[in-house]
């Protein structure tokens, strides 16, 4: 059984749990795993350094890093530019390897821009989303998206990107 440190999210705000004490209160509960969310990487270290902290500390504690979920804008992201944001998840998946995470969530867009319809959105992003699932199937990461945020909110919207994107490493978190 896995929980998100997500669901900590309020007393990691509070700083009264960090990236770190949060494996000891999951391991306390008895939970086996872990979904880590986007890193907030202190000051003076990379992203990779800390990852490599936080696996470890998992490690030792016996929890599995089950999945990594980070926030990504396939239209809007990096300032509009597809490459900038293409190449940080490209990042994120070798964050997700060092930490040993088999699944990495991504969203798609946030809001339609200058496009019309979120079929036309997902129609230009879908060869992206191709892109990251290869990646990271060389990774021996699966990749997915989570039907949350307004506009991919439906299932026959989130059937329709999975179908357009076409790629056996890339699937729904389904978001009940």
């Amino acid at each position: 059984t896995a929980v998100s440190v997500w669901s900590f999210q309020r007393l990691i705000g509070r700083k009264e749990l960090d990236h770190f004490t949060v494996l000891q209160k999951i391991k306390d509960y008895g939970f086996d795993a872990v979904e880590y969310i986007d890193l907030y990487v202190p000051e003076g270290k990379t992203e990779e350094e800390y990852a490599r902290e936080i696996r470890a500390e998992a490690d030792r504690l016996g929890l599995e890093i089950s999945a990594y979920s980070l926030s990504c804008d396939l239209l809007n992201g990096s300032g509009g530019d597809l490459e900038k944001e293409l190449e940080r998840l490209y990042r994120k998946i070798d964050v997700a390897e060092i930490l040993g995470a088999k699944i990495l969530r991504h969203d798609a867009f946030w809001k339609l821009g200058d496009i019309r319809s979120w079929r036309e959105a997902v129609d230009a992003i879908a060869p992206a989303i191709y892109e990251v699932a290869e990646y990271a199937e060389s990774k021996g990461i699966v990749t997915c998206s989570e039907n949350h945020g307004m506009i991919m909110q439906d299932s026959e919207r989130m059937e329709y990107m999975i179908n357009r994107v076409n790629h056996k490493n890339y699937g729904w978190l389904v978001d009940m």
